[in-house]
């Protein structure tokens, strides 16, 4: 099964993408990490089913040096929540889109 690329690119062609981090949404959202991360790992499961590129999984040391796990998402990807995109528009600098 082929699967097909879900990607927003910023800037020059051959950049990678800009992400956010799951963690980093949760801040912004006033959201508890576990609850971001079950909503990537939802969000996946429909991009499975969907054909397309999951959202990408990496993994951070805690204040204690615990390896946890964590999410990056493109901009494309954390359109699905009206506040995240709110909050990645502020923080990042991210010009909106006129609404029509």
């Amino acid at each position: 099964m082929e699967t097909k690329e879900l990607t927003l690119f910023e800037g020059n062609f051959g950049e990678a993408p800009v992400t956010m981090s799951s963690r980093e949404i949760a801040f912004l959202t006033e959201k508890r990490h576990d609850h971001v991360l079950r909503d990537c790992d939802e969000l996946n499961e429909s991009y499975r089913k969907m054909e397309l590129a999951e959202i990408s999984a990496d993994y951070y040391k805690d204040t204690k040096n615990r390896e946890q796990r964590e999410y990056r998402l493109t901009r494309m990807q954390c359109l699905g929540s009206s506040s995240t995109v709110q909050f990645w528009t502020v923080k990042r600098g991210v010009r909106r889109s006129p609404q029509i």
